[in-house]
């Protein structure tokens, strides 16, 4: 299955299996947010086209939130499952529609097994080298991340926000910025969404490394317009659908600045060893 996240409603024209909803106030994944009303209209679309609809509930929520948060979830009977990482709206969820999203928690083949025990799907770890995740014994209800940004910092501190009221300059949620170190020339962008989001310049992929895993894959689609989604997700659907497919090849022919992330070095989240 392939599952993208919904950008823009152009999207829905991909070949994708299925499709990752932003909602305003339940999403922080997402980039893009739609409101409830929205949201609900474009699941009726996404069914109507026999594919699968997935919601991005991947905010971390406070005790007094949970009531709307369930209220939210029993709206919506034709979603198919909910993004979650926050433990407190696992009960909230049905198990049959769980799917557990964490972008660093799910390391090592036994910390996925017990996961896989409460959920229908879950996230492996993308922050893994590429030996890792050969020893990981993958089944239908493991995700990967195939193609999107690397995150690498996150706070629910509306950071940029705070910046430009201590430098008293206005703050223009349009527009893009970026974060540099003094001792490093390179460019980070960073957003505010329901927090502060910090991502590694350029697009982490998976090409060769997919052979003999999971065909489960997540597209993410920040700053990507909807030409771009709809080609990159094309091209992994040709390849699930056929291995022999160069689909490195063909990503790098987009003109986009792509990275392995940390697939071929050695990572410090695994457990054992000198890691625990």
């Amino acid at each position: 299955m392939l599952i993208v996240e919904l950008n823009n409603i152009e999207v829905l024209n991909s070949n994708a299996d299925a499709y990752l909803i932003g909602v305003k106030d339940f999403s922080s994944e997402c980039y893009h947010h739609y409101s409830i009303e929205e949201v609900k209209e474009i699941v009726l679309k996404v069914k109507e086209n026999h594919k699968l609809a997935f919601i991005d509930l991947t905010n971390i929520f406070h005790d007094q939130d949970l009531p709307k948060v369930k209220a939210f979830i029993d709206s919506l009977e034709l979603v198919d499952g909910f993004f979650y990482n926050d433990l407190g709206v696992m009960n909230l969820i049905e198990k049959d529609k769980r799917v557990y999203f964490s972008s660093t928690y799910l390391t090592n083949q036994y910390d996925i097994q017990i996961v896989c025990d409460d959920n229908k799907y879950v996230l492996v770890s993308p922050e893994l080298s590429l030996k890792e995740l050969e020893n990981i014994k993958y089944n239908d209800q493991m995700f990967l991340l195939a193609f999107g940004p690397w995150e690498i910092f996150h706070s629910r501190r509306p950071l940029i926000s705070n910046y430009f009221k201590y430098r008293c300059k206005e703050y223009d949620s349009n527009n893009q910025y970026h974060v540099i170190e003094e001792f490093r020339n390179d460019l980070y962008p960073i957003i505010e969404n329901n927090g502060t989001k910090i991502y590694l310049n350029g697009y982490y992929y998976l090409g060769k490394e997919l052979e003999n895993k999971t065909s489960n894959l997540l597209i993410k689609s920040f700053n990507l317009d909807s030409e771009l989604v709809i080609k990159i997700t094309n091209l992994y659907q040709t390849y699930l659908k056929c291995n022999e497919f160069n689909i490195e090849d063909e990503l790098n022919k987009l003109g986009l600045d792509l990275n392995k992330g940390l697939l071929y070095e050695k990572s410090i989240l695994t457990k054992g060893g000198n890691n625990e």
